[in-house]
């Protein structure tokens, strides 16, 4: 049995929902591997330390609850998931021979973009964090988690800024890839995160549907995420532009993440609890079909 494996790197500002988007992945991965089609066929491995933090956090968010900012003692972890071939069978051209599997290796980072930054300009053989920032840039692609909640039009939103932070991270993964002559494709993914949660007055008055476009509305999909680049993000798709061609990035890939809420007693908003047929208990209602279609895509790019 043959083995491939891709490393990719989670990323994101500060406050934009790295520990949710865990919870929310790995709800995902049980819905998705068991899917008739699927069983057997995919499979999600964790440390048993890394399970019991992606445990408590699914199970707070089950709870009503939201997940608490992970812990000092996570800087960094991982997940893997696995997509395999059935014996005899190809599936699809991602299997290069049958009874091959890939393992996906997932390396959430939780350090600001803007530590992240200054930690890959700032690095040499001796620093502390030199091994993390060579395991991230050696990554054949990157997720950056996006708090929708904090888009703002033409204005700085604190440190770097949502926009500047990112663009400054694009900058710094281009110029590592073009210095050490990484010839291999980077494949770049963006997650609207906090979708629930936008300022729904500010896409009115820049005249941006409220509304994420389906999956399968793809040319509308894809106008509606570069009129969110242009308003939103000027200065990274700025980067972006100025690398396709130098560094071989692959066009973004957009998702979004959204989870329904409701007031708890104290007023709070929290993740709203509703029964789901086949589960034990109330679940979280969220968009799994935007999961559903990371861990597909995923499965599909390595090839």
């Amino acid at each position: 049995m043959m083995l491939d494996v891709m490393d990719v790197a989670v990323v994101g500002d500060d406050g934009s929902g790295k520990e949710t988007f865990i919870g929310l992945l790995y709800s995902s991965q049980i819905r998705y591997s068991n899917e008739n089609r699927n069983k057997n066929l995919f499979k999600f491995y964790a440390s048993p330390l890394i399970m019991n933090e992606i445990t408590s956090i699914y199970s707070r968010l089950r709870s009503g609850e939201w997940p608490e900012k992970s812990s000092s003692t996570f800087t960094e972890f991982s997940v893997t998931f696995r997509y395999m071939s059935s014996s005899g069978i190809r599936l699809s051209k991602f299997f290069k021979k049958d009874n091959t599997y890939t393992n996906i290796n997932l390396n959430v980072y939780f350090h600001g973009l803007t530590e992240l930054v200054e930690s890959i300009r700032g690095m040499t053989q001796s620093s502390a964090d030199a091994g993390t920032i060579r395991k991230l840039l050696s990554s054949r692609g990157v997720i950056i988690l996006i708090d929708s909640s904090k888009l703002s039009a033409g204005e700085v939103t604190g440190g770097y800024g949502n926009d500047r932070a990112t663009a400054k991270f694009v900058n710094a993964i281009g110029n590592s890839a073009w210095f050490t002559g990484n010839a291999k494709q980077i494949f770049l993914i963006m997650i609207f995160t906090k979708f629930d949660n936008i300022n729904r007055e500010l896409f009115r008055s820049n005249s941006i549907s409220e509304q994420f476009p389906l999956l399968t509305e793809v040319e509308k999909r894809k106008k509606y995420c570069e009129d969110l680049m242009t308003k939103f993000f000027p200065e990274t798709l700025a980067e972006l532009k100025r690398w396709y061609g130098t560094v071989n990035y692959t066009p973004v890939t957009y998702f979004y993440s959204s989870i329904l809420t409701e007031f708890d007693k104290e007023g709070n908003v929290v993740p709203a609890l509703k029964e789901r047929k086949g589960m034990v208990g109330n679940d979280i209602e969220y968009s799994y079909n935007e999961y559903r279609a990371l861990i597909e895509y995923l499965r599909a790019v390595e090839n």
